[in-house]
């Protein structure tokens, strides 16, 4: 680096400062001398030089945000330094600050730092001047093991409370003094490390006599326990005069409970009678309590937000969380049984209702039973309840029938069911994932979940939301079951707030403005940088996909390749409905963003937990099969589960917003250390193996470059844009015309909520780019050959194709493919069995892949292909010499054209 480059601008000057035998840079300001520690700040300070019209202003500010934001700054101004004794002492009117006043005077400078303080504010507190090499007590730090007191302050001289659970478990008042930790309320704001033997001075005799006279009048008066008797006399009289406190607010109400050998008291809450087992807790529900006009569940609600990743404090927490539209627990209730113990639906409350008020539809009474259909019941195998609101239920408020069934059940439901005397009609189905850890890493699903409304032309009712008469049955089935999942939050605008964009390579990402959400009082989208969406309407359609958040913008954009449904015919209502699903970054990645980032510090309870997904076996293949050495890719995968050992993430891709990002190349969000501090993720890691699931054939993986710092073309602020976001979103360039978006280069990925896996490793990247045989050099060549593989053809246009013609019996047509349980259920173990196949066509004897392998590779393909015949209709390509390995039933759903 040159030394212009080093120079925060002009006019400023580097020099060299000299302590003993050390000797560090300087950066000194133009006019007033100022002199900086480091480049970093002096940088900062050179900054607010722009916006103050003086130096000493810009230094008031510069101080005044350092202090805002906790960190520790040093800076000189030009200062006469003199020798006394062995130590210098700075005697100047422009001298240092002192460390802990920040005043000036004299001064004794510490020989191992650059700190100064007045002998009076160093603690231990010096007498004089010290003889020798002179160590202040910051730089002792690391040498001694914990904190004291200064045992001046206010907080250190009060007397005990008497009332906290520390005071309760002291002998003086009547405890067994198994606690031995000082009233909560003595919590000294000055503690520093000092030596033991030192601490002594700092409390002075009168104070310390003051204190003993005044703990010995405190001293309740102890009789003598003469038998068994008179001790548990003495004991109940100490717990009938427990003190009780003032009660958080009227209605609350307390109880006693033994904690160990310490009786301590629980706040119960007025309605919902929630437990708190400390009154300070008790009390901040109280205050949002009052903000919320006596409404638990919003306070409730509100408190755990606030509580996010911290101890609640309270009693079965688990317990309170309620659903948004029904009120039942958020944790998905038993299975209920239909028929003679069938158990009543919950009720719905009246804070449901008023959920439901600021929806664009009105509320229907509850469905009439209906003459003559009781006696054609229909047995349901399975009832659900819904753990998140969901757009069918506000669009058909309380006439929602929710059904889980095996797919392979010999007699599936009708389209029709009767249940309690009422009709109901399907209205969208949804193959349900397994649990994690089970056959869902091989596409193999059992259980299909079905929607049935209570409503007289519900496929007038549904046109009336998009027009789904224009598209295939295939595409239909697939699009309500969108309307069908379970969100966040649904939000309700204009759509005119809505507009369209050009299709620039984004593969089903959009764009919403900085704050747009601020009037739903949403907490979880304030510290997000994208949403996974679901956005429906009359007069839009259907979109689908991901929303970046973009400064500079008033209205959300929406790409071409987002719209999966044209808008309705016969409706001309406005709103739109905004249906969140997720939020990113996870709390998995924001972790992991902390741990990387120096500045940042990660959970404790996260940094611990050993729960982290390792390296999956489908990458770990890949990885191997491309030369990495076996070994070192099973012992990374073993080691990823320790937050030391971890190279690795799974980031959600969004599009660029600024629209400079160089071709081919990716930005990764977050801070790393370096050499040189904190540096942005991609000036460290410029190089990295990306791929998504599935990841099966040689073509699926890349190794990309990464951005590090700001494009030629690129302005200031897109450039602080970026770098504004989390680590957890991994952001693709826009294409020009007649190009491929990098996504779908990478396992024909796309943009509308995949999650790509981001691998750095040292050991396996050094295996990918510096090759040792054949088969390295070959998998190098491929990694790096960032284009589709020959053969293979993709359209930048993801959006859904509709048809001129609108087909009157659409929704009946979708329901038969609904209900065609066979089908669903051998495409399901279809997927299964090609993975399988594909794993072990590419094994060898020696442990490692052979992901070449002709039969693999066809085979990976195939298990990609039919993951979307599951999902919307078709056949399988595999070649006609492998059909043989697959069961007869698989067979019929093969081609090999």
């Amino acid at each position: 680096m040159s030394c212009g480059e080093d120079l925060p601008g002009p006019g400023w000057k580097k020099a060299t400062f000299r302590s003993g035998d050390r000797a560090r840079p300087l950066w000194v300001s133009p006019d007033e001398g100022i002199q900086f520690d480091t480049r970093r700040e002096a940088f900062q300070f050179d900054e607010l030089r722009k916006m103050h019209s003086t130096e000493v202003a810009a230094l008031g500010a510069f101080k005044a945000m350092k202090r805002r934001l906790g960190e520790n700054f040093r800076i000189r101004t030009a200062a006469l330094t003199t020798s006394i004794g062995d130590s210098a002492v700075q005697t100047s009117e422009e001298s240092d600050e002192c460390y802990i006043c920040e005043d000036g005077g004299e001064l004794i400078c510490c020989d191992h730092c650059d700190k100064a303080f007045h002998l009076s504010c160093h603690m231990p507190r010096l007498e004089s001047v010290p003889h020798g090499a002179f160590m202040c007590m910051e730089c002792k730090a690391p040498l001694l093991k914990r904190k004291y007191r200064c045992g001046e302050c206010q907080e250190c001289t009060r007397d005990d409370c008497g009332k906290c659970h520390y005071c309760l478990g002291k002998k003086r008042f009547g405890g067994d003094g198994s606690y031995g930790k000082p009233c909560k309320f003595k919590r000294c704001k000055n503690m520093r490390y000092a030596a033991p033997e030192k601490m002594s001075k700092v409390v002075s005799k009168p104070v310390r006599a003051a204190k003993r006279k005044q703990k010995k009048q405190s001293m309740p008066n102890k009789k003598p326990r003469t038998n068994a008797r008179d001790a548990a006399q003495n004991c109940t009289t100490f717990s009938r005069s427990l003190p009780v406190r003032q009660p958080p607010g009227p209605g609350w109400k307390h109880q006693k409970v033994a904690e160990g050998d310490v009786n301590v008291f629980y706040w119960i809450s007025p309605s919902r009678k929630i437990v708190f087992q400390r009154r300070a807790q008790a009390c901040e529900f109280e205050e949002l309590r009052k903000q919320h006009r006596g409404d638990e569940f919003r306070a409730w609600t509100a408190y755990r937000g606030m509580k996010r990743g911290l101890d609640t404090l309270v009693v079965h927490a688990g317990h309170y969380d309620t659903d948004v539209t029904s009120g039942v627990s958020t944790k998905r209730l038993a299975d209920r049984t239909v028929g003679k113990n069938a158990q009543p639906a919950p009720k719905d409350t009246k804070r449901a209702k008023r959920n439901l008020a600021i929806t664009p539809f009105k509320p229907c009474p509850p469905p009439a039973p209906e003459d003559g259909l009781k006696c054609s019941e229909y047995k349901i195998v399975r009832l659900m309840e819904t753990a998140k609101v969901t757009f069918f239920h506000q669009r058909f408020p309380g006439r929602i029938l929710r059904v889980e069934s095996n797919l392979s059940d010999g007699t599936p439901p009708e389209k029709t069911i009767v249940q309690n005397g009422t009709k109901y009609t399907l209205a969208s189905a949804k193959v349900l994932r397994d649990k994690p850890g089970g056959p869902k890493v091989f596409g193999h699903t059992k259980k299909i979940e079905l929607v049935y409304v209570q409503k007289p032309g519900l496929q007038k009712e549904l046109t009336k939301v998009c027009a789904f008469s224009l598209m295939t049955p295939e595409k239909i089935v697939a699009r309500l079951a969108h309307l069908q999942s379970e969100a966040r939050r649904i939000c309700y605008v204009d759509v005119s707030k809505i507009k369209t964009i050009r299709e620039e390579g984004h593969e089903g990402c959009g764009y919403y403005p900085e704050g747009f959400f601020d009037e739903w009082a949403l907490k979880s989208l304030k510290s997000c940088d994208a949403i996974q969406v679901r956005i429906v309407g009359p007069q839009l359609g259907l979109a689908k996909g991901m929303l970046l958040k973009k400064r500079g913008i008033s209205h959300i954009q929406l790409p071409k390749s987002m719209m999966k449904a044209p808008p309705s015919a016969t409706c001309t209502d406005t709103w739109a409905a905004v249906v969140i699903k997720n939020v990113f970054p996870s709390e998995e990645n924001k972790n992991i963003g902390r741990y990387l980032d120096p500045n940042e510090s990660a959970r404790k309870s996260w940094k611990k937990g050993d729960r982290r997904k390792p390296l999956s076996p489908m990458y770990q293949r890949m990885v191997i099969g491309y030369g990495v050495d076996a070994r070192a890719v099973k012992e990374y995968a073993r080691q990823s589960r320790k937050v030391t050992k971890l190279r690795h993430a799974h980031l959600k891709g969004v599009i660029d917003p600024t629209g400079m990002l160089p071709e081919n190349k990716v930005f990764i969000s977050g801070y790393t250390g370096g050499a040189g501090g904190r540096e942005l993720f991609g000036k460290i890691h410029r190089k990295i193996f990306l791929t998504r699931s599935p990841s099966v054939a040689p073509e699926d993986a890349k190794i990309v470059s990464v951005v590090g710092s700001k494009p030629k073309d690129m302005s200031a602020e897109g450039w602080s844009q970026l770098c504004s976001y989390e680590f957890g979103t991994i952001v693709f360039p826009k294409t020009r015309r007649g190009s491929v978006p990098l996504p779908c280069i990478i396992a024909d990925g796309d943009l509308d909520g995949d999650d790509f896996l981001a691998l750095w490793d040292g050991k396996i990247m050094d295996g990918l780019l510096h090759p040792k045989d054949k088969l390295a050099r070959k998998s190098k060549m491929l990694l790096h050959k960032l284009e589709l593989p020959d053969g293979a053809t993709h359209s930048v246009n993801k959006g859904t194709t509709f048809s001129d013609e609108s087909d009157i019996k659409w929704l009946s047509k979708s329901q038969g493919l609904m209900l065609d349980f066979p089908t669903q259920r051998a495409a399901s173990e279809l997927v299964g069995k090609l993975f399988g196949l594909c794993k072990t066509a590419s094994e060898q004897a020696n442990g490692k892949f052979d992901i070449y392998n002709e039969d693999a590779v066809a085979y990976g393909r195939a298990y990609k292909d039919s993951l979307d015949v599951q999902k919307h209709g078709g056949k399988v390509l595999l070649p006609e010499h492998l059909h043989e390995t697959l069961p007869k039933s698989l067979r019929a759903l093969l081609t090999s054209e």
